[in-house]
């Protein structure tokens, strides 16, 4: 909660027990953060990172998963 509040994060972001024990499910085994997920509209992994997500590779990432719903 202090790291939401010290960096204005304005995404949801899961918290407490419930949020680790996904995260643990998802792959991230160490417990650790940053750990980024993305999830597509079918419900798929598209992403799963542990530590610092590069905007560049995310952008790009999402803006091909937005341009294939399109078509």
């Amino acid at each position: 909660a202090q790291f939401i509040r010290q960096y204005k994060v304005s995404y949801p972001v899961l918290l407490g027990d419930s949020a680790q024990d996904l995260m643990t499910k998802l792959g991230n085994t160490q417990d650790a953060l940053p750990f980024t997920v993305v999830i597509d509209s079918q419900g798929r992994v598209i992403l799963k990172r542990l530590g610092q997500v590069r905007p560049e590779e995310t952008g790009k990432m999402l803006d091909s998963l937005l341009d294939s719903k399109k078509k």
